[in-house]
C-alpha cells in the first residue's frame, strides 16, 4: 500500500523539525480553522511529541498534525467530535488521540461517530486519561477504539500486551525518554507516550495488511501479545554494579559526579541503592535528566545519543552503570 496515513489529534506539529521533514501533510479540510497552515504550530511540543514517537516506530508513514487544541493547552469534546466529523470524509487510516475526554456531554455523539469511522475501516487509537479512572476516559472506553495505557512491566517500544476482553486493551510502553522539541531536549512519557507507541505498532501492521479488518487486528494484536509475568522477568535482568570490578569502578565514578555537580549533601551507595538517584537530595531529577546524561558522557568521554535513552536508565544506578558499560566497550 501507500503510505500509511496517521491523523494526529493533538496540539499541532512544529513542521521545522527534521525528524518531520517530508513525514506530515497539512490539510485544511481536517482543521477547525483554516488560517492556511500556521494553525497547527506546535507551542505546546506534545503533538510533536506524539508524531516524533510515531515516526520512530514506524517509517515512511505519513503524519497528518490536527490541532484540537488552544494555546492554553485545553480542548473539549465538541473540538473533538467536530474533527472526527471531518475525518469520516477522509481516505485516513489510522486515527491517534493522545488524550481523553471525562464525563463529556457528547459522548453518545462521539460514540456514533467512532462507530461510523470503525465500519468505514478507520482505526482509531487512544490513551487513558493519566489521573482518572477508565470508565471515565472517552472515547477510550468504547467498543469501535482501541484503548492504551502504559503498564509499569515494559521498557521496550516492541513489547505490548493486548487483552481483548478488556476496556482498555492495549498495554504499550509509558517510560520517559529523551525527546527534542525545537532547541530543548525534555521528556515524553505517560500513556501519550503509550499511545503514540500503540499508533506506531498498528502501522507496521497495517503495513503488511493493508486490508485488515478490526476484528482481524485484533486477532493478530492478541496473537503477538506478550505475557506481563515473562516481560516482569525479562526486564529485571540487570546486571548488579558489583558484578566485576570495571561496573564498580563506574560506579564510582558517577557517585563522584553526583556528589560534585548535584548534590549539596554527601550522597554514598546505601543511600542510592535504597531511594535510586533521582531525588530531592542528590538533587537530580526528570527536569534536569539530560544535564546528568551530558556530564556523564564528558566524565567518561563516550558519546551516549540522547534520543535512545529512557529516564528510568539514568534513575537507577544498575542500569546507568550498565549503559556506560555497554558505551565504553
Amino acid at each position: 500500500m501507500n503510505k500509511v496515513k496517521i491523523a494526529v489529534l493533538d496540539t499541532g506539529l512544529d513542521i521545522n523539525d527534521d525528524d518531520m521533514n517530508g513525514n506530515y501533510v497539512y490539510d485544511s479540510n481536517f482543521q477547525l480553522e483554516d488560517l492556511g497552515g500556521r494553525e497547527i504550530n506546535d507551542i505546546n511540543g506534545h503533538g510533536t511529541f506524539v508524531s516524533k514517537t510515531i515516526l520512530n516506530i514506524s517509517k515512511n508513514v505519513q503524519i497528518y498534525p490536527i490541532n484540537i487544541f488552544n494555546d492554553s493547552g485545553k480542548t473539549s469534546s465538541l473540538n473533538l467530535l467536530n474533527t472526527l466529523s471531518k475525518l469520516t470524509m477522509s481516505d485516513i487510516h489510522i486515527i491517534n488521540i493522545s488524550a481523553a475526554s471525562i464525563n463529556s456531554r457528547y459522548e453518545k455523539e462521539l460514540e456514533k461517530t467512532c462507530n461510523i469511522l470503525n465500519s468505514q475501516g478507520r482505526f482509531i487509537i487512544c490513551s487513558k486519561h493519566n489521573r482518572y479512572e477508565e470508565k471515565e476516559s472517552i472515547p477510550t472506553i468504547f467498543e469501535s477504539v482501541i484503548g492504551v495505557v502504559g503498564n509499569e512491566n515494559i521498557y521496550k517500544n516492541n513489547q505490548y500486551i493486548y487483552k481483548q476482553k478488556n476496556k482498555i486493551q492495549m498495554y504499550a510502553n509509558s517510560k520517559d525518554n529523551f525527546i527534542k522539541f525545537k532547541d530543548k531536549v525534555t521528556h515524553f512519557g505517560k500513556n501519550s507516550k503509550a499511545c503514540a507507541v500503540a499508533t506506531g505498532i498498528i502501522a507496521n501492521i497495517l503495513k503488511k495488511n493493508p486490508d485488515i479488518k478490526f476484528n482481524e487486528l485484533e486477532e493478530t494484536l492478541v496473537q503477538r501479545s506478550q505475557n506481563k509475568e515473562d516481560l516482569k522477568i525479562e526486564n529485571l535482568d540487570i546486571p548488579s554494579y558489583k558484578s566485576n570490578l570495571i561496573r564498580l569502578d563506574i560506579a564510582k565514578q558517577i557517585m563522584n559526579v553526583i556528589n560534585r555537580d548535584f548534590s549539596k549533601t554527601k550522597i554514598n551507595f546505601d543511600f542510592v541503592n535504597e531511594y535510586s538517584l533521582f531525588n530531592n537530595f542528590t538533587c537530580i531529577g526528570n527536569y534536569n535528566a539530560y544535564d546528568f546524561l551530558t556530564i556523564l558522557n564528558k566524565e567518561f568521554n563516550i558519546d551516549i545519543d540522547y534520543r535512545g535513552v529512557y529516564l528510568y536508565q539514568l534513575e537507577d544506578l544498575n542500569r546507568a552503570v550498565d549503559l556506560i558499560y555497554e558505551n565504553l566497550i
